[in-house]
């Protein structure tokens, strides 16, 4: 068996997400947070908390279009030397028939923060005789009724990756309400 280290590098966001009652929609929306007329801290103050990071409804991924996937990430791959193998090209779609897709958060009112970020987002150890891209296939999570889809990792070979998280830039944050 064979050691290999691969990184996705790229754009994509944290998404925190919070339920929010009709008064809370109100509010955000009188206040014209999409406008981006609110504070982050008058918008913690309606949400009742002290901070973003203090939701449980978080998840952390790469902006995701099959169509374009270069125009968001790219995914290069190691050996144990720590010589490129693998570089994925502007032409790589993944099969759609790999795809694992959830669909989250479509089911209430919601308040969605996207903390946009840039940089190194996930870096997984694969043991295998011989790396071959097509067996790569993402994880997407479809949030807010397609407002949003991220791909929150990889699986190789039907087999869901686990590995560390990069090291990214916030780029600033987008804010969406979702009324259901």
């Amino acid at each position: 068996m064979s050691k290999f280290k691969i990184e996705i590098i790229g754009v994509g966001c944290d998404t925190i997400i919070f339920p929010i009652s009709e008064e809370q929609l109100e509010t955000l929306s009188d206040g014209n947070v999409l406008d981006g007329e609110m504070t982050s801290e008058e918008i913690c103050e309606v949400l009742e908390i002290d901070d973003y990071y203090d939701s449980e409804n978080m998840m952390n991924g790469l902006y995701f279009d099959n169509k374009n996937l270069s125009k968001s990430f790219t995914i290069i791959v190691k050996d144990e030397d720590d010589n490129e193998v693998w570089r994925m090209g502007d032409s790589f779609k993944f099969d759609y028939d790999s795809f694992e897709i959830e669909f989250l958060y479509n089911e209430e009112d919601y308040f969605m923060v996207e903390s946009i970020q840039k940089g190194n987002f996930r870096v997984f150890e694969l043991e295998t005789e011989e790396f071959n891209p097509e067996l790569l296939s993402p994880i997407v999570v479809e949030v807010l009724d397609g407002v949003l889809e991220i791909m929150t990792s990889l699986a190789y070979d039907g087999e869901e990756l686990y590995g560390e998280f990069g090291d990214t830039t916030n780029k600033g944050d987008n804010y969406h309400l979702f009324e259901n």
